[in-house]
């Protein structure tokens, strides 16, 4: 699960690296990142049951460390339990989750990040 997640956090950060330079002129919110590319709510975004069983590597253990982030979630958010199961829900709803909560930890580097990329292509070649 460590490596799962691990890998998932540094593809969050390069893909919010690449957002940012694609929205150069007005500087997009992680909140607007995080919608476009994860909300699950969207059934278009949801990865397919293939693609979830891949993810988690056919590994059921994952699946229930995924689910039990999901009801964790959930239960912090309102009185009404989670009610979302199954593997597309979960992984999809985990990558959510997860999304989230890696940029909210770590917002102010990646801008600092993406801050000093621009500073170090603006500055003349030697």
């Amino acid at each position: 699960m460590e490596h799962i997640e691990n890998t998932f956090k540094n593809d969050v950060r390069n893909e919010f690296l690449d957002y940012l330079r694609d929205n150069k002129k007005k500087m997009p919110y992680k909140k607007n990142f995080i919608e476009d590319k994860y909300n699950s709510i969207s059934s278009s975004k949801y990865l397919p049951w293939d693609a979830c069983m891949d993810y988690i590597n056919s590994n059921f253990d994952i699946y229930f460390e995924m689910e039990e982030v999901c009801v964790d979630y959930y239960s912090g958010e309102d009185d009404d339990p989670w009610m979302g199961r199954g593997l597309i829900d979960v992984v999809n709803t985990w990558r959510y989750v997860c999304a989230k909560d890696y940029l909210e930890d770590n917002y102010e580097t990646i801008i600092q990040e993406y801050e000093d990329g621009l500073t170090t292509s603006a500055s003349p070649a030697p």
